[in-house]
């Protein structure tokens, strides 16, 4: 079999976007990559069967099997050339340049490159995010956000330069804090509430605020609009006012059959049973 040649992996299926960041599943053939200049820090794990990689190092190949759920971790800006013996079935996530800084408010966090290894919760936390992909959560984006949050965090306790652990902070949100938090989501709970934008009315990094929110008030920031949600999703079908497909809409969803899903997922009915008892 000839060895294709490419620049970058094409996706194959759905992507998600979060804010800082990208999730996409490939399916490429047997192949390789030349030279490449990683944009983002990328993170790629193998999703289908154990298989043989080659990849260039300081000028020198190395050699690796990567496992199924095994990972690959190249920083923003290395340069990467790659190879694979077989059909390569893959699942990467891209962190934005300097989001994880913007995440905890720090400044030139350094990611070490990895190959080939298997880190059973950082699998977990994508497969979590492919899900998400698919199916959503009645949250809207701020539950992707969170688990791109927790990634990160993931990332650089284990694989940064320096490994350091990022600790929780202690304290609660100001009343201030809150109220304007809390008029933020009220204003915006039609449109998309993003964790960034959440984080921006306390004035602290995205980090800081999701634990001293958790702190503050019992629940974390996608459990509070997965509520606020489903409390206006319930309004809106009791009044008969608006069709289904008009709520699906009114409240940030892709499609009627999304927002079924997502209602059924987190209440237990179906959004028609709801209707019916009006």
């Amino acid at each position: 079999m000839d060895l294709q040649k490419q620049d970058d992996f094409s996706p194959r299926s759905a992507t998600g976007l979060w804010t800082g960041a990208t999730v996409a599943n490939y399916l490429a053939p047997y192949n390789q990559i030349l030279g490449q200049q990683v944009n983002g820090h990328r993170v790629a794990f193998n999703t289908g069967a154990p298989l043989s990689v080659r990849w260039k190092e300081r000028n020198m190949w190395q050699q690796k099997i990567y496992p199924t759920g095994g990972m690959g971790i190249i920083p923003h800006g290395e340069y990467n050339t790659i190879m694979w013996n077989s059909d390569l079935q893959a699942t990467i996530i891209t962190l934005e340049p300097g989001y994880a800084e913007k995440i905890f408010g720090l400044d030139n966090i350094k990611i070490n490159q990895h190959r080939g290894i298997y880190d059973k919760t950082a699998f977990e936390l994508v497969t979590l995010l492919k899900n998400e992909i698919q199916h959503g959560n009645f949250s809207g984006k701020v539950f992707g956000e969170s688990l791109v949050v927790a990634f990160a965090i993931h990332l650089i306790t284990n694989y940064s330069a320096t490994r350091k652990s990022v600790f929780a902070p202690k304290g609660k949100l100001s009343a201030k804090q809150l109220k304007n938090v809390i008029e933020y989501c009220n204003e915006m709970k039609d449109k998309a509430i993003s964790l960034e934008g959440m984080a921006e009315q306390a004035c602290l990094s995205i980090f800081h605020f999701i634990r001293m929110f958790k702190r503050s008030i019992g629940m974390t920031p996608h459990q509070y609009i997965l509520q606020m949600k489903i409390e206006k999703a319930i309004q809106l079908l009791s009044a008969r006012k608006m069709q289904l497909s008009e709520i699906a809409y009114a409240l940030g969803f892709a499609d009627p059959a999304h927002f079924s899903n997502a209602f059924k997922k987190a209440t237990g009915v179906s959004p028609h049973k709801i209707a019916a008892a009006y």
